[in-house]
Order: structure tokens, then C-alpha cells, then sequence
């Protein structure tokens, strides 16, 4: 049981760190696409 709960929050906490990825290689591109909205200081 115990280690049940512990594969499941690793999967979770990987999932995480995959969003966080995702979102912060995903920053740039939108930034590139749409300078009016991020490009503006």
C-alpha cells in the first residue's frame, strides 16, 4: 500500500516538472509569435 502511494506521487511530482518544462520552453515561442502582447517593455 505504502508503496503504491509512493509510485503514485512520483508520477505526479514528474508530471510536474514536465508541465513546468513544457510551460517554460512554450514562453518564448509565444512571446515570438505575439510581440504586441510580451515584446512591449
Amino acid at each position: 500500500m505504502k508503496k503504491l502511494d509512493l509510485m503514485a506521487n512520483r508520477n505526479l511530482i514528474v508530471h510536474c516538472v514536465v508541465l513546468c518544462i513544457v510551460v517554460t520552453s512554450i514562453d518564448p515561442l509565444i512571446a515570438k509569435i505575439s510581440p504586441d502582447d510580451s515584446g512591449v517593455p
